[in-house]
């Protein structure tokens, strides 16, 4: 499954959080010759029961949804550049 997060997000940033939790994933960045790009991952299933991967995205959600509770909230003003949405 490919992911792709808004462009402020570093998914080998993310993965040093997942792992932690004992999650792995391949940050996209792995995937490019020459790109910039670092947020995007991809998750791989194939060898994981279903318990892994239950375990594996709730870990991923929580991660993604403490960093949106940190960002601004919706009616907040803040300069166009610095939004963060997810």
């Amino acid at each position: 499954m490919w992911i792709t997060l808004a462009g402020d997000w570093d998914t080998e940033e993310l993965l040093a959080t997942a792992q932690e939790g004992g999650v792995q994933f391949v940050p996209g960045s792995a995937f490019y010759f020459r790109s910039a790009s670092t947020n995007s991952m991809r998750l791989s299933f194939a060898t994981e029961n279903e318990q892994a991967i239950t375990h594996g995205i709730k870990t991923l959600g929580e991660i993604i949804s403490k960093r949106r509770s940190r960002a601004p909230q919706a009616g907040h003003w803040m300069p166009e550049a610095h939004r963060t949405i997810v």
